[in-house]
């Protein structure tokens, strides 16, 4: 209980960027099973038409009713139809007492909703709660009539302005394609998709080698080329018998000096339950995640791309959280390209490459990110990249992965930037997690933000200062900051140094460790919302304006090229 309260105490005062996930605080040594079979527990229906159905979960001979009574909803491997609570982390649960008639007569239900995780669901009743789990009565299984429906489809940019790519999970797949057609015509087009797995021994440590692993089935990718920017169309994907349903995209624009885009920009945003399941102990949920999707899908058909700058899931570990994750994106994601690079809860783990040596990726040292995502990097591994749309060229780095001057990183990212052809694109836009201006207190350990800020001005500011970029994203930090024109932590004239914005305030617990009085170079700051960025850009104008989960916006500024 100190650690626990400890931690709470580091999280709520912003000290650090520890995030534990709630499945971190079960005492899974401790768990044991002790059937009472005056407990009965019931699901109904037991067998689900789609991904994200309801079900309720009704429970009954609770002798001695307690507020530690907790209902674990677990997907054991390989289809099995019993739990064993020391070896296997539950996808999700929720106390009984939310149920109002469980403390007095030890019997209550309530609704949940079951994402399709390519195995049946099993329910428990434990007693105890997390520091003694004690399971004394399991459910009879909860199935999909499709364990292999397609799912979690999304889209990316490739350097080709003609093609994107789709990327797609299924249990299993023999000739997994995508159809896609134009808007207004007949004719079908059918791409063949590559597929590829990982499993727990591509991982690195606990818990995502041990009780946080679930199969995470057959992840499918297909280009989509020949498109025409500017089009809409329709497509469809999965294998024959088991198709998706039918989502549609517009085409964005190719790379020109005289193409206007919009989108959408945010960090750490995580996920969160719209059943109200997966309350964390003693840390903060993620709720607005739910709040901040819900708006973008509201606009999402008017923009043409969307930026995660690191922090993407916080599965840390728990492979059911993914799966949570990309249905929540679904359409976003369905919809235009969802652009990403990694933070510290995708990369870090110690002995596996990261340049910071925390366990904050709960074992997944990268894999699941890389694997799951897409992007046109360099190579696979090399976890950085560039892309051009509209008016505008991005480059996104790594912070997890070495980054020092002559390391394979740093000689990239300046190669690259020496090759942005400014004619082409005249603005330039670089994006990494943890941030390289940020007003913050943390700067004694050696991921601490100050310490990586004065890294990243040291190593990598030259390099935006030399190439002339606009405008820098990050996160980590879980706020909005916006600075002046800064170099060398000095404000500088409009147009003649890059704009640092801080946006690591789309879902996940929010830092206040802001400084008493704030740096010369900052110009706002907020600690006490959620929200999103909207980007608009011209050939001769940039605007950006941050959205509240309200829908309002608080603050908003405009960055001039002139011809």
């Amino acid at each position: 209980m100190i650690r626990w309260l400890s931690l709470l105490f580091l999280v709520s005062v912003g000290f650090c960027h520890q995030y534990l996930s709630p499945f971190d605080f079960l005492k899974y040594e401790e768990a044991v099973v002790n059937t009472d079979p005056s407990v009965v527990i019931t699901v109904t229906p037991n067998q689900l038409n789609k991904s994200g159905d309801w079900v309720t979960v009704a429970w009954d001979g609770v002798s001695h009713p307690a507020d530690t009574d907790w209902i674990g909803v677990y997907a054991p491997p390989n289809g099995e139809e019993s739990i064993d609570p020391s070896k296997i982390a539950p996808v999700k649960y929720q106390y009984c007492k939310e149920s109002s008639t469980h403390m007095s007569s030890g019997k209550g239900s309530f609704k949940i909703r079951l994402v399709n995780v390519r195995t049946p669901y099993v329910f428990a009743l434990l007693t105890g709660g997390f520091n003694a789990p004690t399971l004394v009565a399991t459910s009879k299984q909860v199935t999909f009539s499709s364990p292999n429906e397609p799912l979690q489809p999304h889209l990316a940019l490739t350097n080709d302005p003609t093609t994107l790519l789709l990327t797609w999970s299924t249990r299993d797949s023999h000739e997994p394609k995508v159809k896609f057609w134009q808007n207004m015509t007949t004719y079908i087009r059918i791409e063949a998709a590559t597929s590829n797995k990982y499993t727990s021994k591509d991982m690195c440590g606990p818990p995502a080698t041990t009780v946080g692993y679930i199969d995470p089935g057959m992840l499918h990718t297909a280009k989509l080329s020949g498109l025409t920017p500017g089009q809409e169309y329709n497509y469809q994907f999965g294998d024959d018998p088991e198709w998706s349903q039918v989502f549609s995209f517009r085409m964005p624009p190719a790379p020109s000096p005289n193409a206007s885009i919009t989108f959408i920009a945010f960090g750490d945003m995580g996920q969160a339950q719209v059943d109200d399941t997966l309350q964390p102990l003693y840390v903060h949920a993620e709720p607005p995640a739910v709040n901040n999707t819900n708006l973008m899908a509201k606009e999402v058909n008017e923009r043409d791309l969307v930026l995660h700058i690191g922090d993407i899931s916080y599965a840390i570990g728990y492979a059911g959280v993914w799966d949570e994750f990309f249905d929540l994106i679904q359409p976003i994601s369905s919809r235009v390209p969802y652009m990403v690079c990694g933070g510290n809860h995708e990369r870090d783990y110690p002995h596996s490459g990261s340049y910071y040596e925390g366990t904050d990726s709960g074992g997944e040292c990268g894999v699941p990110y890389e694997m799951r995502f897409q992007m046109p990097r360099p190579d696979p591994k090399q976890h950085w990249y560039g892309f051009s749309l509209g008016s505008v060229h991005f480059v996104l780095m790594s912070t997890e992965i070495d980054f020092t001057v002559n390391s394979v990183q740093y000689n990239w990212l300046k190669d690259h930037l020496s090759s942005v052809d400014r004619s082409v694109t005249p603005w330039l836009i670089f994006a990494g997690h943890r941030p390289m201006y940020i007003d913050s207190t943390a700067g004694v350990q050696a991921a601490s933000d100050l310490v990586v800020s004065k890294e990243l001005q040291d190593n990598i500011e030259p390099l935006l200062l030399e190439y002339k970029v606009d405008l820098a994203f990050w996160g980590h930090h879980h706020s909005y900051q916006r600075t002046c024109p800064v170099a060398k932590k000095v404000c500088q004239d409009d147009g003649t140094a890059p704009v640092h914005v801080v946006i690591g305030m789309a879902g996940q617990s929010l830092s206040g460790n802001i400084q008493e009085k704030q740096p010369d170079w900052i110009r706002f700051v907020d600690v006490d919302d959620y929200g999103y960025t909207r980007i608009s850009v011209s050939p001769l104008s940039l605007t950006l304006e941050y959205i509240k989960s309200d829908g309002t916006t608080k603050d908003t500024f405009t960055l001039k090229h002139t011809k």
